[in-house]
């Protein structure tokens, strides 16, 4: 019974295409080689686009919070009192202020060549 439950997960491997060597059956146990050569390699899974959009807009969100509530108490505590109406329009520039530093940060990084040779 052992030889067949390990022929048949032999087959599944296979199947899947999990790896190119073939494992052997001794004793009714699966004995499989560890250096086999795989038929596919995995995919790397980078973001989506929409993961990417998702992402920004959170990290915008929650930047634009954090401001908002470090300028109501950090502010004052300086001596410059802020209305709730000037501190929203506080954010929002240096919140802009940050997206655009972050994207051109971003591209000039993205267009260097780390590791790439010609």
């Amino acid at each position: 019974m052992r030889n067949e439950f390990a022929a048949q997960y032999i087959r599944d491997l296979k199947a899947a295409g999990a790896c190119s060597c073939l494992p052997v059956i001794k004793d009714g146990y699966v004995y499989h080689e560890h250096t086999c050569v795989y038929l596919h390699k995995p995919k790397k899974r980078g973001q989506t686009w929409w993961g990417s959009i998702v992402e920004a807009k959170t990290n915008i969100a929650i930047g634009c919070g954090v401001a908002f509530l470090a300028n109501m108490v950090v502010l004052p505590a300086f001596g410059y009192p802020v209305t709730v109406a000037d501190n929203l329009g506080i954010t929002l520039v240096f919140t802009v202020i940050s997206v655009v530093r972050q994207l051109v940060v971003r591209r000039f990084f993205n267009n260097l060549k780390w590791g790439h040779h010609k």
